[in-house]
């Protein structure tokens, strides 16, 4: 009984990111048994969920009801540790063979706490590994908080997705506690230390106050969306589904998704790039590079330009990100090799005519200068030239003082961010130099950047390393083939 109590607290005055219903079936099986009746169904079976390794793709489930420790309401329901999927998490990013962590979602929601501090640390991992997510059925309220963290958001055909917001509920037993001729009273040394109690009416002044605590952690909840959507609160309000689950055709018009496909198509997709281990009897592979593809890389070249112009009484800003066919600057691998890197012409081409790229300042997601979904910036690939791109600032003050700043001369260049697409690379020797010329790219985000650099080059690090070792491969080939013909011939010449 003391347990069942305990799963009482746990869904009861306290805030929850969950659907309406799974909180009402939980309460509902926790009252049954309460009352001394068998429940035993089957949406409410245990069940423990581990990650997976396929190749170089981490997949890590995050199931059923989402709380920050294996508690009693997961074991009315099933579920995921918050804690230990984190772990999961920071375990996959920090393994140099994982190249993609592939989230396979399906839960109603769960708790507030620890939800949030998952989801950021989601979205954090995306500067470091693929993050990819599906949606393979509904994925609630909490559950969604950290799908929305990912680079990649994909739904099945029968999934569904949203129920944004945070959800609270009270039950008032004291007329059946008086209908029992039971009457509590409780003794405290502080005011609100029995607050909102189930046995007397909840007052006007605890709903009030519970309601602030839920309009908080519903404004964190839609901010933080808004962040890993590259959008403003406002459209997560509009197209989000206000607290309801949109279906898998609806969530993609909505922008929650990019794609709608089965996790097996997915995970086959993912996978691609993996390749069986080199054997002597096999022929040789064909030299490229070898690592998977897909973490986000972000890159400045020389030759591009920034500039703010007035055009029909408004300012707006325009740049070139990178003129194709520049060349970067010196990469050097762990090894000491060097290497150079290239953007084809065309390399954005698909991307830029389906996905939604952003302008932005100082690769920050939350200084948006214009999206293209939303007509506020276009960014094309100019033929001969390079990627371009132009934005309608948003009258904000951090936009005026970025918008000075270029005019003055004081921010000259762009960086943007990307990441390679399967087969997208390849690798060549011009002149004794190595070269990664980048044939095809998703292209995520251009903008003005006030100290180009290149904060992450490990992609295109253990591209070249794999590309040298291939090298290394074939030419010993050659040589041992040599060896054994000279050999050979040596034989017969002794035999005569």
């Amino acid at each position: 009984m003391n347990r069942l109590a305990h799963v009482c607290a746990e869904i009861h005055r306290r805030p929850l990111m969950v659907q309406d219903s799974k909180l009402v079936a939980i309460r509902r099986v926790v009252a049954a048994k309460l009352a001394g009746e068998d429940v035993d169904l089957p949406d409410f079976e245990r069940r423990v969920y581990e990650p997976q390794r396929v190749g170089s793709v981490a997949v890590l489930p995050l199931m059923g009801i989402l709380a920050r420790r294996m508690n009693l309401m997961m074991e009315y329901s099933g579920g995921t540790s918050t804690e230990m999927f984190g772990q999961w998490l920071d375990d996959a990013v920090d393994d140099d063979s994982v190249g993609t962590i592939f989230l396979i979602c399906c839960g109603p929601g769960g708790t507030v706490h620890g939800t949030p501090e998952l989801a950021r640390r989601v979205f954090q991992a995306r500067s470091k590994k693929r993050i990819v997510a599906i949606a393979d059925g509904e994925v609630a309220s909490a559950t969604f908080y950290v799908y929305a963290g990912a680079a990649e958001r994909y739904v099945v055909p029968s999934g569904e997705l949203g129920w944004v917001g945070v959800i609270m509920s009270h039950v008032d037993f004291s007329r059946a506690l008086a209908n029992n001729g039971i009457e509590e009273t409780f003794i405290t040394s502080t005011p609100y230390k029995a607050e909102g109690n189930d046995s007397e009416p909840l007052s006007a002044e605890t709903l009030a106050y519970w309601q602030g605590q839920v309009d908080e952690l519903g404004a964190m909840f839609e901010n933080d969306l808004a962040e890993f959507y590259g959008i403003t609160r406002a459209e997560v309000q509009a197209r989000f589904g206000q607290g309801r689950g949109l279906v898998a055709t609806e969530a993609l018009a909505a922008g929650m998704c990019e794609r709608i496909v089965t996790v097996e198509d997915l995970m086959a997709e993912l996978t691609a790039e993996d390749q069986p281990p080199l054997q002597e009897d096999l022929p040789d592979p064909p030299i490229r590079s070898a690592p998977p593809a897909g973490a986000m890389e972000t890159r400045t070249f020389g030759g591009g330009e920034v500039r703010a112009a007035d055009e029909e009484g408004r300012e707006m800003l325009h740049g070139t990100a990178v003129r194709f066919g520049s060349i970067s600057r010196e990469l050097r691998t762990p090894s000491g090799a060097v290497f150079l890197e290239e953007i084809a012409e065309g390399a954005f081409a698909a991307s830029l005519a389906s996905d939604d790229v952003r302008v932005q300042w100082q690769h920050d997601p939350r200084y948006v200068f214009g999206r293209v979904s939303a007509g506020t910036a276009r960014v094309w690939e100019e033929p001969g030239d390079g990627l371009r791109y132009t934005a309608s600032p948003p009258d904000a003050q951090w936009a005026r003082d970025a918008m000075a700043s270029i005019r003055r001369g004081d921010v000259t260049q762009n960086s943007f961010s990307f990441r390679v697409l399967p087969g997208g690379d390849r690798f060549e020797r011009r002149e004794g130099k190595l070269y990664r010329v980048v044939t095809r790219a998703q292209l995520f985000e251009v903008g003005p950047q006030t100290q180009p650099a290149y904060p992450d080059t490990t992609v295109a690090v253990r591209a070249a390393e794999s590309f040298l070792a291939s090298e290394r491969r074939v030419a010993a080939r050659a040589h041992a083939t040599a060896r054994r013909r000279k050999l050979d011939l040596a034989a017969k010449a002794v035999r005569g």
